[in-house]
């Protein structure tokens, strides 16, 4: 049996390097009150103190690139509250192809994940070029189903036939009744 596909590790996956990578950024910048795109861009690893070894360039990348909509008080700053808020919207509205391609990528070569990236265009159920953690979920269920049909053949109901004994004369009292005798 396979395991069932769900999309809530993919989901997880891409929060929790948002928010490593915003916490590693906040750490390299000394802001505490959170990233502008210059702390992104130009992160101080020289002279922060902490160690930009544990900075996800990927996820850097993808914070600068859509700076603005994460930035979602539009303040100029990315703040740990707008990190979280993002997170909860990408959750609820799912992830695009290149979202998917690029947040969830630093997880390896996953089957999940390559199951989602091949498969994107039959999970998206309503077509609006996102997947939800419903969609594959519903899609994992469906690819479990067509593996149990074929591993469990159906059987036609039609073609079976009911052996009666119409040899006998006797009923079932009757046959009761002698043996005691």
């Amino acid at each position: 049996m396979v395991n069932r596909i769900t999309g809530n590790s993919l989901f997880a996956q891409a929060a929790s390097g948002l928010n490593s990578s915003f916490y590693y950024l906040s750490l390299l910048s000394g802001s505490t009150n959170g990233l502008t795109l210059d702390n992104i861009l130009h992160p101080d690893t020289e002279n922060s103190g902490a160690s930009a070894i544990y900075l996800n360039s990927t996820f850097a990348q993808y914070l600068a690139k859509n700076f603005n909509y994460i930035d979602m008080d539009g303040d100029g700053t990315i703040t740990q509250t707008d990190i979280t808020n993002y997170s909860t919207q990408l959750y609820g509205t799912g992830l695009t192809y290149a979202q998917l391609s690029q947040l969830c990528a630093q997880g390896g070569s996953g089957s999940l994940y390559e199951t989602v990236l091949n498969n994107f265009q039959q999970i998206d159920a309503n077509h609006d070029g996102r997947v939800t953690s419903a969609e594959i979920s519903a899609y994992g269920i469906e690819q479990e189903k067509e593996e149990m049909e074929g591993k469990y053949p159906k059987y036609d109901l039609k073609g079976m036939s009911i052996f009666h004994d119409t040899t006998s004369s006797t009923t079932t009292a009757e046959t009761t009744e002698t043996k005691k005798v």
